[in-house]
């Protein structure tokens, strides 16, 4: 019984010992959280008291470029969170050579600035193959994701991808065209790479050494023999082309393009062929006009006692005249450029137009609708607005407020009128209104308008087209105004 005793003893005790280290190791440890680049944080714990410990504690290595936040020298606390921005391994080729570094995201020059390298405008760039410029960003970098015994490594233990930055040299070719040299700087490429960086654009007559498929070299010289292209603009066309003639006149032909008669040709047809100059042939066309006019006839009023007022009668018909013109009319590629008037003569002359008018009064009776009966002695056909004292135009504290042309208290059954239409003091009726006293005028009522007056506090709206009867006795004729305007028109 006292073996069996002892041989526990000997095993829970070891057991115990290790639970108690565990439990003290567990409970006096730090929580804290750590992110490496974009990866999702991490919860870990640390017995340290700084972020460098923390990071020598879980092996981990700061390389160079890497960058650590907050600083490694900051104090722990307790759910701190840390994170890890790695620099990326870059590999810089040219001149033969490559420097190998680490940094963080920056631009194409900055890659190359840290590796000593200078680049001319016409060198080439490439990143992971691609073409790009110096203020190009580099891409991020990519993570090489291995497994050992089956557990992903963390990420702070994952390797990353070099980005790849190389630099290919431009070389010098002379390119010849005519009397011109020029030399170009170029990476690679065929001859006729080298023409179309240089925007220099080919015509089918054109000879080109070496051909075009030629793959270039260094101190290459290139000669362009060229037709001379020229753009001709005629018969409403342009178009291209290239000419082995000397003059405008030899191109024009080679061209198929017929110059006769008064033609204009810029360019003169004896002009030296320069490249690239438009030619332009103006097709030129001259001829006579007749042009017919109307010459307007005149219009005659004769008055007509025995003709009830506002009536007329056609004593003469009006006929317009004619008159004939004759110009020179020039046509510059069917477009009217010059008309000159050379001589003008009447072919017809106009008839007067007379029309008698009405001068006699006659009394007219009308029953109202509610049994009253008037007496007028003119009737016109009227656009009817309304008006008060308000709206007259007067501020409140004019001393004309309210006061008619007449000098009446403005009220209703005064109407304004044209006094050239409708004389001032008479009487009118109109339907629909009343009886109204003609005292007023008004700046817009001209013609046939009539503004009905109101008192403020029952202003009735008013536009429209009404009969108005000027009531009896009539003024004395030379009052009267026999030939009434016709405007404003009703419609």
């Amino acid at each position: 019984m006292n073996s069996r005793n002892s041989l526990l003893g000997v095993v829970l005790i070891p057991i115990l010992l290790i639970v108690g280290l565990l439990y003290t190791n567990f409970s006096t440890s730090t929580e804290v959280w750590l992110q490496v680049d974009d990866h999702a944080p991490i919860k870990m714990n640390t017995h340290f008291y700084t972020v460098g410990e923390f990071l020598q504690e879980h092996g981990i290595q700061l390389g160079e470029g890497d960058l650590v936040i907050p600083t490694e020298a900051t104090a722990i606390t307790p759910g701190m969170h840390v994170k890890i921005v790695r620099a990326c391994p870059i590999v810089v080729e040219a001149d033969g050579g490559s420097t190998n570094f680490r940094m963080r995201r920056a631009t194409v020059a900055e890659a190359l600035n840290k590796a000593g390298v200078l680049v001319k405008k016409e060198d080439e760039i490439l990143v992971e193959g691609g073409r790009a410029s110096l203020d190009s960003p580099l891409p991020a970098c990519k993570e090489v994701r291995p497994k050992i015994s089956g557990w992903p490594v963390p990420p702070w233990h994952r390797t990353l991808s070099p980005i790849h930055v190389e630099v290919r040299r431009a070389y010098p070719v002379v390119l010849h065209e005519g009397e011109l040299s020029r030399t170009l700087e170029v990476v690679s490429g065929t001859v006729g790479d080298v023409l179309r960086k240089a925007h220099v654009s080919l015509g089918k007559k054109d000879i080109v050494r070496p051909p075009i498929t030629s793959t270039v070299r260094s101190g290459m010289h290139i000669f362009i023999r060229r037709a001379i292209p020229v753009t001709i603009q005629a018969d409403g066309k342009s178009f291209r082309f290239e000419s082995l003639a000397n003059t405008v006149g030899g191109a024009l032909a080679e061209a198929g393009v017929l110059i006769a008669g008064e033609d204009e040709v810029n360019p003169p047809l004896d002009s030296r062929l320069v490249p690239y100059q438009v030619i332009k042939v103006t097709r030129v066309r001259t001829e006579t006009e007749i042009e017919s006019s109307l010459i307007p006839f005149n219009t005659i009023w004769v008055p007509d006692d025995n003709l009830e007022i506002d009536h007329t009668r056609m004593e003469q018909k009006g006929i317009p005249g004619i008159k004939k013109s004759r110009y020179k009319v020039v046509y510059k590629d069917g477009k009217l450029v010059e008309r000159v008037l050379e001589e003008t003569w009447v072919e017809k002359k106009p008839v007067v137009e007379k029309l008698a008018y009405g001068r006699k009064i006659v009394l007219h009776h009308l029953t109202l609708p509610d049994g009253q009966k008037i007496t007028y002695w003119r009737k016109i056909r009227m656009l009817a607005t309304s008006y008060t004292a308000a709206t007259s135009g007067k501020p409140r504290n004019h001393p004309l407020f309210g006061i008619t042309r007449l000098g009446w208290k403005m009220r209703r059954g005064i109407v304004a009128v044209d006094p050239r239409v409708v004389n001032l003091g008479g009487r009118v009726y109109v339907p629909g209104y009343g009886f109204g006293d003609v005292a007023d005028t008004g700046g817009r009522i001209l013609g046939r308008r009539i503004d009905l007056g109101y008192d403020e506090d029952d202003l009735v709206y008013w536009y429209k087209w009404v009969d108005v009867y000027l009531l009896a006795p009539p003024p004395p004729k030379s009052r009267i105004p026999w030939v009434l305007p016709n405007w404003p028109k009703e419609h």
